[in-house]
């Protein structure tokens, strides 16, 4: 029997990617909750990068593996395959649990 990989259909996944997307790709300010918050850590030693989305549309994906699985897709849609490599770390967070973290917004 062959083995085939599967990805799960995960409820508004691909409304989801592509709103980051867009964001990410044009990054615009606003001042409500319904968009992404994209705070980007840079480690200037190795060009690395920790990514963290704030958004109150995280609840759709309750694990953080599937946040960050969907950050990083949204990230190399974005900006290409060479700058999502640079990424260490993809974080999705609500605004709650960024204050949790201490992340300041």
């Amino acid at each position: 029997m062959p083995i085939r990989s599967f990805r799960q259909t995960l409820p508004r996944y691909e409304e989801l990617l592509a709103e980051l997307a867009a964001e990410l790709r044009d990054p615009q300010e606003r001042a409500d909750d319904q968009h992404p918050l994209i705070l980007v850590d840079t480690i200037r030693q190795t060009g690395t990068q920790h990514v963290y989305v704030v958004w109150t549309k995280w609840p759709h994906l309750s694990s953080q593996r599937e946040r960050s699985e969907l950050i990083m897709e949204a990230y190399e849609k974005a900006k290409g395959v060479q700058d999502a490599l640079k990424v260490v770390s993809a974080m999705g967070l609500t605004p709650d649990e960024a204050r949790r973290m201490n992340i300041e917004l």
